[in-house]
């Protein structure tokens, strides 16, 4: 797992200054604390930082060079096929040097050209430069596991792992993208492919783009070459896709050991880690799995005794460390200055405590993250039911509904009561048909459009721009199939840019590198062509994962309730929090920074802190958005 960043002049006379190059790369130092490379060709510079993971040699350093030296890479991810793909390849006369997975790259790049990610399995974002024909190709895996940004800035196109590189180029537009602002209230997170600032974009998931060096004018748009598919569905008994199932799972956790640095496991004691433990069990004896887990001073979000659960019944060497809402809070400042745009999923803050703890014993760990989107495992799942003509009779009555909320108390407690309801009629609004995607995007978010008007000043952004991600739509998804219509959207949408951008960010934070056995390609393709009713049937979610498990998971595990990797955050902001978020939504801080309604704020803050309502989503997302802006100097 490393980091890079690289510099194009699209006038070719001009060239990279190794300076700048240089400051931009020492941006990434904790992505890659190991080592440091970087070359220049005159108008084209590229820089890496490296955290060894596979073949520990000096040699393996990036950037990594073909043999004659057209050809040279860099690098962040692991390609867990490079064994097959170097076979090949040395077939077909390529002549290697290094034992590392990179080195696949420039020769796979030499044989196959823009058809290269096809034959990649792994995860990965790279950026190859090709001096004899004058291309740069850069290239982000089938999920979108590695980050990877871009921009052309008044002559120079810049790309890399992460945005705070850009910030060290003199000149770099460091304007706010006025629809990536209401996005992130809409969606907690800026979608892919805006930023939060203007003229700066993400590669989307499972694309590539060619450039060329030597006449570069305006940005080419990427190219996808790998997509989801729900159809046609498999004809399986239930017990031959129970056997699959578990082949898949077995293989994707095994590819994911290779490591030359020590291995462990996030384990929450959910159904999602277990498994990848369970599984892990096949591979290694008992004393070498190492587990970790923390747990909160609130019993409702308190998930570590089932984490200790597991590990008892696995026998793993198991670490637990035990914080309190203060740990946390503590690390809130620090975290945002490292993730570039403001991200409120409240559980990035205990992903980070987390990492940084496993780090201190291991340097690769796996995790579950990907089995809640693939195998219907969310609250929303449950909700199909109420799709079509039950939902526009729920939306005619939205104010009875809105009324039954309000009567409820407000509760501290992770999902209460109140809180799952006012989120659930957020789906419900009155004029919705036949679109699960835009119901998804509304149940998950903290500001849905109706709420826009209130919270901003100008509203002269169209609606549609806010809520709808622009994700192109899956073929062949039956328009009965409302289960794999909502899969789809948290597959590609909610994974893409939340869990997975936590994920990176919350562990390369700390130098560690997670791995996803349930987001390896031949499971995931094998999960979205199963009959539905094999991962939801009428209230029971994830089936066929419960099943493979029955006689690997002890049974209270298999039984128990999502709870979800969250934060006590509605009582930190009455608490812990409630002094800055007091400070940053005070009338006259609002009304000099022009953008939010000091109204409809006072009105959350207040009602939040004398316990009249639950605004524990809301004023979180508005708090991260402060603190965010006040470390970059924008208030």
């Amino acid at each position: 797992m490393c980091g890079f960043v690289g510099i194009v002049r699209c006038d070719p006379k001009q060239t990279v200054d190794t300076g700048i190059l240089t400051r931009m790369n020492d941006c990434l130092k904790h992505r890659g604390p190991d080592d440091a490379g970087f070359a220049i060709f005159a108008n084209v510079g590229i820089a890496h930082r490296r955290l060894s993971i596979i073949d520990l040699s000096i040699g393996a350093s990036q950037p990594l060079y073909n043999e004659d030296k057209s050809v040279v890479v860099v690098f962040n991810g692991e390609i867990y096929n490079y064994i097959d793909l170097r076979n090949n390849l040395q077939q077909c006369g390529h002549i290697f040097h290094t034992k590392s997975d990179t080195e696949v790259l420039v020769h796979g790049w030499e044989e196959w050209g823009t058809d290269l990610p096809q034959h990649l399995d792994g995860m990965f974002a790279f950026a190859l430069f090709d001096h004899s024909k004058s291309t740069l190709f850069l290239a982000r895996d089938r999920f979108g596991k590695k980050p990877l940004y871009y921009s052309l800035q008044n002559g120079t196109f810049l790309f890399g792992s992460e945005l705070k590189a850009f910030r060290e180029y003199p000149g770099f537009n460091r304007e706010l993208d006025p629809v990536a602002i209401r996005q992130y209230f809409a969606h907690d997170y800026v979608p892919t492919p805006r930023t939060i600032f203007r003229d700066c974009y993400k590669m989307p998931a499972a694309s590539s783009m060619l450039l060329s060096t030597n006449s570069l004018h305006q940005l080419p748009s990427p190219c996808s070459y790998w997509s989801l598919s729900y159809s046609p569905k498999l004809k399986l008994s239930f017990s031959e896709a129970l056997e699959e199932g578990k082949r898949l799972l077995g293989n994707a956790v095994k590819k994911r050991l290779m490591s030359d640095v020590p291995l462990g496991v996030l384990l929450s004691g959910g159904l999602d880690s277990s498994s990848v433990v369970s599984m892990l069990r096949e591979y290694l004896p008992e004393g070498d799995i190492q587990t970790f887990s923390i747990g909160f001073d609130q019993d409702s979000y308190d998930e570590s005794p089932y984490a200790q659960r597991i590990s008892d019944h696995f026998r793993t060497r198991h670490h637990v460390k035990r914080i309190t809402g203060e740990d946390v809070v503590c690390q809130l400042e620090p975290v945002l200055a490292q993730i570039d745009e403001p991200f409120s999923d409240t559980s990035l803050l205990p992903t980070t405590v987390l990492c940084k703890f496993a780090r201190e014993n291991v340097t690769v760990a796996l995790s579950g993250d990907g089995g809640d989107e693939l195998l219907a495992g969310y609250d929303p799942f449950l909700m199909w039911r109420f799709l079509g003509f039950p939902g526009r009779i729920i939306g005619m009555t939205r104010f009875f509904w809105r009324w039954i909320e309000r009567s409820l108390p407000a509760s501290d407690r992770n999902m209460s009561l109140r809180f799952r309801l006012h989120h659930f009629l957020q789906g419900f609004p009155q004029g919705i048909r036949n679109d699960n995607a835009l119901r998804c995007a509304l149940w998950m978010s903290s500001f849905p459009p109706e709420e826009h008007a209130n919270l901003f000043i100008n509203n002269a952004i169209d609606h549609q721009d806010i809520i709808h991600a622009p994700v192109p739509p899956t073929l062949n998804i039956s328009k009965e199939h409302s289960i794999d219509q909502m899969g789809d959207w948290f597959s590609r949408f909610y994974l893409h840019d939340d869990i997975l951008v936590k994920a990176d960010r919350a562990s390369m934070i700390h130098s560690l590198e997670l791995r996803s056995p349930f987001l390896d390609t031949e499971l995931t393709e094998f999960i979205c062509h199963l009959p539905v009713e094999m991962k939801i049937k009428h209230s029971e979610r994830k089936v066929i994962l419960k099943k493979m498990m029955s006689d690997r998971l002890p049974s209270d595990i298999l039984r128990r309730k999502k709870k979800g990797f969250g934060m006590p955050t509605a009582n930190w902001l009455r608490g812990h929090l409630s002094e800055p978020l007091q400070e940053l939504s005070s009338p006259d801080l609002l009304h000099k920074q022009g953008l939010f309604n000091p109204g409809y704020i006072g009105r959350l803050v207040h009602e939040h802190i004398c316990r009249k309502a639950d605004h524990r989503k809301q004023l979180w997302t508005f708090l991260v958005y402060q603190l965010w802006s006040q470390q970059h100097h924008l208030i």
